[in-house]
């Protein structure tokens, strides 16, 4: 479905969004998840996947509450928590997490419009788009627990970093798709050695693009 949607891209050379230990990387993979949302009918096929999925890994009983980060989080709880109450029987909520930044120019998640106060007490699943480092997951989990929720579990469209439950710091973890994904800090990466142009269109490409023109 990603491949017929054109949501995985090869063969190109991409700088990725996120930073392993603070260091810009490159790959020749991308995905390009935000082609999946303008189709509701594979998002919401994906969705009752990741319901399903759910339900084997973590428990029927154990789901009241279904939280996702911002942007693409906010789609995807809405459907599985919808998935969820449809197949339990059982009304389970949707929540999302909004990222912030604070005085000092750093970003952080936080729950507004009264979700703080209704996660409370809440056994919940925790939805991401795709995981590469894990950082979103574990910063939405702290958050959760913060607020008195108890996270049972965390499931992903893709996990493209290899990540597993122990290094979101979640009791358990899963995906719709693992995938490995070549990626290197930006000296070592060959793609740059060997002159092929940066994709300016996705992840920071264009930054990138402009930082080194300059």
């Amino acid at each position: 479905l990603f491949d017929r949607l054109g949501v995985i891209i090869r063969n190109d050379h991409f700088v990725y969004t996120s930073k392993v230990d603070g260091m810009e990387m490159h790959g020749p993979t991308y995905i390009n998840k935000d082609g999946l949302y303008p189709h509701a009918t594979e998002t919401s096929q994906l969705c009752r996947e990741l319901a399903k999925r759910s339900l084997y890994d973590v428990g029927i009983e154990n789901i009241d509450c279904v939280v996702g980060p911002e942007k693409g989080g906010i789609i995807l709880s809405q459907w599985v928590g919808y998935f969820l109450t449809e197949i339990t029987k059982k009304s389970v909520i949707s929540l999302f997490a909004e990222k912030i930044k604070d005085t000092a120019g750093n970003t952080r998640f936080v729950f507004n419009r009264g979700y703080d106060n209704l996660v409370t007490d809440k056994n919940v699943l925790i939805v991401e788009d795709v995981i590469h480092t894990g950082m979103t997951v574990q910063e939405v989990a702290g958050l959760v627990r913060q607020h008195g929720g108890y996270v049972v579990g965390a499931g992903s469209l893709c996990n493209r970093g290899g990540k597993a439950a122990q290094h979101l710091g979640v009791p358990r973890m899963f995906s719709l798709l693992d995938m490995c994904m070549e990626s290197w800090s930006a000296e070592s990466c060959p793609l740059c050695v060997q002159g092929i142009p940066v994709n300016i269109r996705f992840g920071h490409g264009k930054k990138f693009f402009e930082r080194v023109r300059q």
